[in-house]
């Protein structure tokens, strides 16, 4: 699968091979992801912009790989509740939280390309 942010996405949407045709292909039905070279694509806004000015600016703007299998999702047990009758008096607060996180698994299942105008 491909990532990048909404930026990127909107350079590499308008990308053609050599005869013309669009490398991004636009998904037709709900809930499934456009698609880029015949590989889903997922936008996710905390990757960095691709740099479309024309300087020296290179960036790890796309991420191409197996994300299931290169990156490990960590889920803690339980929601963790906290009570607040004393900020606002008469109304009662709720704060709730829960712990995730998460580290890499191989470095070779998921590569980053980097990019420059």
């Amino acid at each position: 699968m491909f990532a990048f942010n909404s930026n990127t996405a909107r350079v590499i949407h308008q990308l053609k091979d050599n005869q013309n045709r669009p490398l991004w292909v636009d998904s037709l039905q709900a809930g499934t992801p456009n698609r880029l070279l015949g590989y889903p694509v997922y936008i996710l806004e905390q990757m960095p912009d691709v740099d479309v000015t024309g300087g020296s600016n290179s960036t790890f703007a796309v991420a191409f790989g197996d994300f299931k299998r290169g990156y490990l999702w960590v889920d803690r047990v339980g929601i963790r509740i906290v009570m607040d009758q004393v900020t606002t008096l008469g109304k009662t607060r709720f704060w709730v939280s829960r712990r995730v996180g998460g580290c890499p698994l191989k470095n070779d299942a998921v590569k980053f390309l980097k990019t420059a105008a």
